[in-house]
């Protein structure tokens, strides 16, 4: 009798909370889920309002600054870049390499007709070495659009450093062991393309 009871406690339970389980799923989504078309805007009325935040706006503006000063500094260096440039081209008379090319030949040439010349076997070297380089260390300065009488006399002052040079540098090779009139000829030849180019920057 008992047994009979409890199987239809049992059953009854068991009936029970299967319909109960039915209708659980949709009472606890009305009462958790609410409306769709209402939890909308209010999801975007809160998000737009952490947009709003000064937090959000100070991480936004952390976050883009290291691009702007990346553009601040490329836009700068490239500006210094063709500033540059533009003071490079804008130096009257050629390359400063190509006036030292032309000088370095022509004082190296002046030494051999010099050795020439106090050896007795090259008649006028001695005045004709030293005449040598002033049309060779103008003529660069003449083919690049510097009036060739400006020219000629900045390679004639740059001439007067090259002797003193030529001069100087004799006497330091004598003491050193034989005077060497190609090294003089070499450091004269320095001395002159610089002084003939600083003058023709100086006074275009």
């Amino acid at each position: 009798m008992r047994k009979r009871i409890s199987y239809r406690v049992a059953g009854l339970l068991l009936g029970t909370g299967l319909v109960a389980f039915a209708g659980g799923p949709g009472a606890c989504e009305a009462q958790l889920g609410g409306d769709p078309d209402q939890e909308r805007p209010a999801l975007g009325a809160a998000i737009e309002e952490v947009r709003r935040s000064p937090f959000h706006a100070g991480a936004r503006g952390q976050a883009n600054a290291p691009r702007s000063i990346e553009t601040g500094i490329g836009a700068t260096g490239h500006h210094q870049q063709e500033s540059g440039l533009q003071d490079e081209a804008s130096l009257p008379g050629p390359p400063f390499g190509i006036t030292l090319l032309f000088a370095e030949a022509s004082h190296f040439a002046a030494a051999y007709l010099l050795i020439g010349c106090a050896y007795g076997y090259i008649d006028y070297g001695c005045v004709l070495g030293p005449a040598l380089t002033v049309p060779a260390v103008a003529l660069p300065a003449g083919l690049s659009g510097i009036p060739v009488a400006k020219a000629l006399v900045a390679s004639t002052i740059g001439l007067a450093g090259g002797i003193g040079a030529f001069v100087a540098t004799m006497v330091v090779t004598e003491g050193i062991s034989n005077a060497n009139p190609f090294v003089s000829g070499l450091v004269s030849g320095l001395v002159h393309a610089g002084i003939s180019t600083v003058l023709i920057r100086r006074w275009d």
